[in-house]
């Protein structure tokens, strides 16, 4: 899946889909390839780098591995034989890592030279949107709470309960039920949906069919469910009504349904978001760049884990 990856906003993998199976495949992981950091699954760090940069940022979750790998700017080792499989994030979806994915992205943001309000509007419209094709309108709140305790500034992340803000966060989410649970609430899950793998101008144009009638949906979609994987594509979604998304790996699943309302309110509410992050953006990212030290500083981290260390690490 990758050999560490570049970020610039985005997400792009090094030596992605490489079947390590195949000794060709083996060779030509190999190479080497430029990255700004490597996710944090198995890696180590010498302790004179830690003493030269300082720890990581408090983020708790997500995306710290990312700001520190490019902080340190450091030559990474990346041998065959070392490797770990996990499924795909698509398949664990939960939804309150939206909210850390999100906000995270956007501090680190402020933190790196030539980013700028671009970069978290363009992912918040792309990840509201996503989860709307996904008829997931319960995530959405993850995402503008993200951008909205983003905005708080550097403050907010210095005196709040990491801990506390997780469970907070976790009580909100989505029940995932069992395949035997969703039968009995009616919703069984059936066969595993098959659609094309390139979307139409069809879905594009009409917006994934949030612009269709249901009443052009066939009969089976307009009154029964649809069963996707929890990883499936958006075209999957197109001209569906419910859908039933499963994970077989765990054997659970929610069910959802098309609410053409959620894309109008969801519209406004974006609108409003993003006027406040162009106008809050460049406040907010002085607070994150002011307090950067305090941040990562040892006296923060045992602030944070109420612990205090014997010795001091930098």
């Amino acid at each position: 899946h990758e050999k560490g990856a570049k970020w610039d906003g985005i997400v792009r993998s090094g030596h992605g889909d490489f079947d390590l199976g195949m000794l060709p495949a083996v060779l030509k992981n190999e190479e080497f390839v430029d990255i700004d950091y490597s996710a944090w699954w198995y890696m180590c760090f010498p302790v004179s780098k830690v003493r030269e940069v300082g720890l990581p940022l408090p983020l708790f979750i997500k995306v710290d591995d990312i700001e520190y790998c490019m902080r340190c700017r450091c030559e990474t080792a990346l041998p065959n034989g070392i490797g770990v499989w996990h499924d795909a994030f698509d398949n664990k979806f939960s939804e309150h890592l939206e909210y850390y994915s999100n906000r995270n992205k956007a501090i680190v943001g402020c933190l790196i030279d030539g980013m700028g309000v671009r970069m978290p509007l363009r992912r918040m419209f792309g990840v509201a949107g996503l989860q709307i094709v996904y008829q997931r309108y319960f995530a959405l709140k993850y995402i503008y709470r993200a951008y909205e305790d983003f905005l708080k500034g550097a403050d907010f992340l210095l005196n709040t309960d990491g801990e506390a803000l997780n469970a907070e966060l976790m009580r909100g989410r989505e029940r995932q039920l069992t395949a035997e649970e969703l039968a009995e609430a009616g919703a069984p899950v059936g066969e595993f949906y098959d659609a094309p793998i390139k979307a139409t101008a069809g879905e594009v144009l009409s917006l994934n069919g949030y612009l269709i009638p249901t009443c052009f949906y066939k009969k089976e979609d307009r009154e029964g469910y649809r069963t996707v994987r929890m990883s499936a594509k958006p075209q999957y979604f197109y001209k569906a009504k419910r859908v039933v998304q499963f994970n077989e790996h765990t054997g659970t699943g929610f069910v959802t349904e098309l609410r053409r309302r959620e894309l109008v309110r969801a519209a406004f509410k974006l609108a409003g978001l993003s006027i406040k992050l162009i106008f809050g953006w460049r406040k907010a990212a002085k607070s994150y760049r002011r307090v950067f030290s305090t941040l990562t500083s040892q006296e923060q981290w045992e602030k944070l884990l109420g612990v205090r260390l014997d010795k001091k690490i930098m």
